[in-house]
């Protein structure tokens, strides 16, 4: 259903008191529904899963590999590109290189199960921000060829 807010707010996006609302048209429509619980499927596990081995393995890395993440986010948020996009942190472009990297191994790699032994022994191309930009699985910003922090 169309919505329409008092007091001069145009659109919400955001879920309150069991209604989901979505702006659209550049913040002129606002959509309500009603909040439904998603069903739990395969795929969440999988992803979930997934997520959690991710998370051990950036909380394995060295504190030079998460520095250099945290470096290269900044400075990818600063291209003229990206200014209008949301800024990404050094954890989200890690587990963006992670994906990237896994599509490219053959077969392709299973995040779920990947160690930092593994990335030591197959992911050269991971193991250092430098790697992932020299690699084309990340895109260069300045100053990326200091940013050889090893994970």
């Amino acid at each position: 259903m169309k919505v329409k807010f008092k007091y001069g707010i145009r659109t919400f996006s955001g879920t309150v008191d069991e209604m989901t609302y979505s702006s659209y048209k550049n913040g002129s429509v606002c959509i309500g529904r009603r909040w439904v619980m998603p069903k739990l499927t395969e795929q969440n596990s999988e992803m979930g899963k997934t997520s959690q081995n991710l998370s051990k393995l950036w909380e394995g890395a060295s504190t030079e590999y998460k520095d250099d993440f945290a470096a290269y986010a900044r400075l990818y948020g600063q291209l003229k590109s990206n200014r209008r996009k949301a800024v990404n942190n050094g954890y989200s472009l890690f587990v963006k290189a992670m994906y990237a990297w896994a599509k490219t191994e053959d077969p392709e790699l299973d995040l779920k199960t990947v160690t930092l032994q593994d990335i030591d022994t197959l992911g050269g191309r991971v193991a250092s921000v430098y790697g992932c930009v020299s690699n084309g699985i990340l895109p260069a910003v300045p100053g990326w060829e200091e940013m050889e922090g090893e994970i």
